[in-house]
């Protein structure tokens, strides 16, 4: 079957078509000896009309080891290069079957008299040989004829269930479906005894139902199933799998109910669940909202997102949940608040790679024999954050929590990157994004959403305080991992948009910036400050500079993509109003999401303040005059791929102090914004050095010479962004 970029790629090469189609003359390949007698004539030079090829095809491989499309091959000279003599004008080659041509491809497949043509096939990833005919017609009728061969490909077999080797079933009478990855026909068998109590039905090319009676015996019985090559000759090449039957005392019948909290708290030192039991549990996860982990989410073309649906998260009156992975999707037809008996006799807790948090594995129906619509349960209640890492899995209601960076919506994402793939690295991927929660001791929680959600853009983010719900979880970026919330819907965030409601005092804030021009420099929001970097004070308009030089004496406008305002979503999760990211093509865009600051020359730069180190920083003075209480400073921020990587947070009372004696806060790394297309939000708890001062100077010092896509040397024009600084205190 020809692609449409083949078909352009034809259509388009209009120098690679005057180089091989000879109309009307001889193409330099084809000698001239042919007839000229005046007889009709047409033939392939040298008698070339039959092709015996092996099953990789004549199309080559890349420097790459990769095989190349059929429209790569011709481009450079793959397959057979054939010269076709006529004086019968107009000619075309076709193949007598259609459906060859999803193997066999020409190029050119038609001309005038002489004329050079490409043939290719394409490999053979069966284990059949195959044959086809190819006609050339010339005045109406069949003139040549080419016969094409391929031998077989390797003749493979596996079972194409995600490296699952053995599965269990229910004591009574069951079935599952396995798929089966073959390029040659199989058959089920079941092994030795095991046809006694194992047999099949409803096989298709590339699945079969396996069936169990019930197991009238107290224990397990196991036995193995092989699924056999036929019609090669090598009837002993196979791909096998194990089937294991619970017995009558693993039974449903005989299954004593308990709470999950009380399942957890007995779970053997393997996760091993103890006992014939099963828990009855409400769904508290909701998958039509679509805020699950980006490794169960995918996107098409048009970045609309659909959801692997294999988890599901649940809970009971005891306040403690777990996480169920199904064998595969097709099982999870449950919704959100139904209330099901889990059956768990002989299942183990493991760690799920992906999140980090342990589940049960391989579940289906089976397991759950009744469930029914419900009205749901109640979260565990928290009065703050502190112990929130011991509840892993469980839906939790955090009493009192404020946002610590109050601005845009769930998902401060560059919208038109959500497809990227995930390169988490230094922080998260396009497909996420991290509010940092607080509570009025401090403690700061990751609150994520994905770029999936479905509410992600219902709300702006509050500078009140107030209850949230979600499910704890876990996240790992830069190789840690850490406890996190995941949002499961709008409705539970209940944090109140009155200011005075908040758990801080803003000290000092700069930014979310709605200014949009020039400024000799940048004054606190919020308190009093200003900011700058070691080189740069000036901001200037995006607008009112062209070219790289332009940045070179000032900082510079860019966007931070959280939103100043809601938007709707259509079927496809396209938003209305749209976000461009593009100052030049909508001078306006400023009234629909927050700039922030931009700078580059971040190492050893001419005119630096900073005369004894060779990194550049942002440095803000501040008062905090009259704040005794703890405070805590919060910023978002990323770097280009060549701008800094790792920074050193520090503080003085004054900005020229020796960089010796400044005195260190914490360590922090910037994220890859050309990897990720977001700022990260960071808090950090300040000194008791750093309250009730007339003037304080707190500065973000690059550290090392290294980018944030971990290259050696920072580039001149690699850049740092901030889109929020503050300095609060706890009330």
């Amino acid at each position: 079957m020809k692609t449409i970029q083949h078909t352009i790629s034809r259509l388009g090469s209009a120098l690679l078509a005057a180089a091989v189609l000879c109309a009307g003359t001889i193409p330099a390949a084809c000698s001239d000896d042919g007839d000229v007698s005046g007889e009709r004539f047409l033939y392939i030079e040298g008698d070339l009309y039959d092709f015996d090829l092996g099953s990789d095809g004549n199309v080559g491989k890349n420097a790459n080891g990769e095989w190349n499309t059929l429209q790569t091959a011709f481009y450079n000279g793959g397959g057979e290069r054939l010269c076709l003599r006529s004086n019968m004008g107009e000619w075309r080659i076709e193949p007598l079957y259609a459906e060859d041509s999803e193997w066999v491809d020409l190029w050119p497949d038609h001309g005038t008299d002489d004329g050079r043509f490409y043939l290719a096939v394409d490999r053979n990833l069966t284990a059949y040989s195959r044959v086809a005919t190819l006609n050339v017609i010339a005045q109406g009728r069949v003139v040549r004829t080419l016969v094409v061969s391929q031998k077989p490909g390797t003749p493979s077999i596996k079972i194409d269930m995600d490296g699952l080797t053995s599965f269990t079933l229910p004591t009574k009478s069951a079935s599952r479906t396995i798929r089966i990855a073959s390029n040659i026909g199989w058959k089920p068998v079941a092994e030795d005894d095991a046809a006694e109590w194992i047999s099949f039905a409803n096989q298709t090319e590339s699945t079969v139902d396996v069936i169990v009676t019930e197991n009238p015996g107290e224990d397990v019985r196991t036995g193995s199933v092989s699924f056999v090559m036929v019609g090669t000759g090598n009837e002993d090449v196979k791909a096998s799998i194990e089937i294991k039957q619970k017995g009558q005392r693993s039974s449903f019948d005989r299954a004593v109910k308990k709470t999950v909290a009380e399942v957890l708290a007995e779970l053997g030192p393997d996760g091993s669940v103890s006992g014939n039991v099963y828990v009855e549990a409400s769904v508290v996860s909701d998958p039509l909202t679509l805020n699950f982990d980006p490794a169960y989410i995918t996107y098409s073309a048009n970045l609309t997102p659909s959801l692997n649906n294999r988890l599901m998260w649940v809970q009971d009156e005891s306040g403690r949940g777990l996480l169920v992975e199904f064998f595969d999707a097709s099982y999870n037809d449950y919704k959100f608040n139904d209330k099901l008996k889990l059956h768990l006799v002989d299942q183990q807790f493991i760690t799920d790679e992906k999140l980090g948090v342990r589940k049960i594995s391989g579940v289906t129906s089976d397991e759950i024999p009744e469930s029914t619509a419900g009205t749901g349960v109640e979260p565990l209640r928290l009065a703050d954050l502190s112990s929130v890492g011991d509840y892993e899995n469980t839906l939790v209601r955090i009493e009192n929590v404020e946002f610590a960076v109050p601005m845009g919506t769930y998902a401060n994402i560059d919208e038109r990157q959500y497809g990227k793939a995930e390169t988490k690295g230094l922080m998260d991927s396009p497909r996420q994004y991290a509010h940092l929660l607080r509570d009025a001791r401090g403690n700061t929680v990751p609150l994520y959403t994905t770029s999936s959600f479905t509410g992600k853009f219902s709300r702006l983010i509050s500078r009140g305080g107030g209850a949230v719900t979600a499910i704890v979880t876990k996240n790992t970026v830069a190789g840690q991992t850490q406890t996190v919330l995941r949002l499961r819907s709008d409705a539970d965030n209940e944090v109140s948009a009155d200011a005075s409601t908040r758990l801080t005092r803003p000290v000092v804030e700069f930014g979310p910036f709605t200014t949009f021009g020039t400024l000799q420099k940048i004054s606190a929001s919020t308190g009093t400050g200003t900011l700058k970097t070691s080189i740069f004070e000036q901001i200037v308009n995006s607008q009112e500079y062209s070219g790289s030089a332009s940045t070179s004496d000032h900082m510079y406008w860019s966007w931070t993509y959280a939103r100043r305002t809601t938007a709707t979503l259509d079927a496809n999760q396209a938003a209305t109003p749209a976000l461009t990211g593009s100052i030049t093509e909508n001078p306006r865009e400023y009234e629909m999401q927050y700039p922030c600051l931009n700078c580059n020359t971040w190492w050893g730069g001419n005119g630096s303040s900073i005369r004894d180190a060779d990194g550049e920083a942002w440095i803000v003075t501040i008062s905090t005059a009259g704040a005794s209480g703890d405070l805590y400073l919060t910023f978002t921020t990323a770097s280009s791929s060549g701008g800094p990587r790792d920074f050193v947070l520090e503080w003085a009372a004054e900005e020229n102090t020796p960089v010796a004696e400044w005195e260190q806060i914490a360590g922090y790394s910037s994220g890859n914004w050309d990897a990720n297309y977001q700022l990260k939000q960071m808090s950090f708890k300040l000194p008791d050095g750093v309250k009730n001062r007339q003037s304080v100077v707190i500065r973000h010092r690059v550290a090392a010479n290294i980018r944030s896509n971990n290259a050696a040397n920072i580039t001149t024009g690699g850049t740092n962004r901030m889109g929020y600084w503050a300095v609060s205190e706890v009330k």
